[in-house]
């Protein structure tokens, strides 16, 4: 190995590190986005399902087992959804590692904070970095996975949730009553 090789596999986990910032960012915005419409959504679901004085809402007269079945899963897919999406913007601070890792780690900030300046910079001036950029790396990213996977997940089951509670929906109107309206349906 040369000498330029450690420089540069330094240079290149730091572009590693700065690509995984950028995808955990944009998965953080892309959850934030989506749950606030799941949210909605939700809301929107419940209100759809309230009786006012008389009057009858969307989804307030659902009777049949098949309506109220579909309604409630699609209900509960929803709030799943909700719950997922939520799970992917909380921060992964990982508390309970990160102490038993300071000691060795100091580019996360959960580490920095546990250190002394005199002792930070001798480990950036003696210390090869590059071993604990590696760890941090494969850290971020299980945390980008995590986060993406929710939020894929998340929007699955919304989509399945608004679907069953639209399916609900068009069989309270009665629209689908015979299985010729079922065969227009689906056709």
């Amino acid at each position: 190995m040369n000498a330029a090789e450690p420089d540069r596999a330094i240079e290149d986990a730091w572009r590693i590190h700065a690509a995984l910032v950028d995808w955990t960012s944009k998965v953080d915005q892309k959850a934030s986005f989506v749950l606030a419409i799941e949210s909605a959504a939700v809301l929107g679901v419940i209100s759809l399902s309230e009786r006012e004085s008389g009057k009858d809402k969307l989804l307030s007269s659902l009777n049949s087992i098949l309506e109220l079945l579909a309604y409630r899963i699609g209900v509960v897919f929803l709030v799943v959804a909700v719950i997922l999406v939520a799970a992917a913007v909380i921060p992964q601070l990982r508390r309970n590692e990160v102490s038993d890792e300071s000691d060795r780690n100091f580019i996360f900030f959960g580490h920095l904070k546990s250190w002394k300046q005199e002792e930070l910079t001798q480990a950036l001036r003696e210390r090869d970095v590059l071993p604990v950029l590696s760890r941090q790396l494969i850290k971020m990213s299980e945390i980008a996975w995590k986060k993406h996977r929710r939020l894929q997940r998340s929007l699955w089951l919304a989509g399945a949730g608004i679907g069953l509670v639209g399916l609900a929906a068009v069989l309270d109107t009665g629209l689908l009553d015979t299985p010729l309206d079922w065969l227009i349906f689906w056709n």
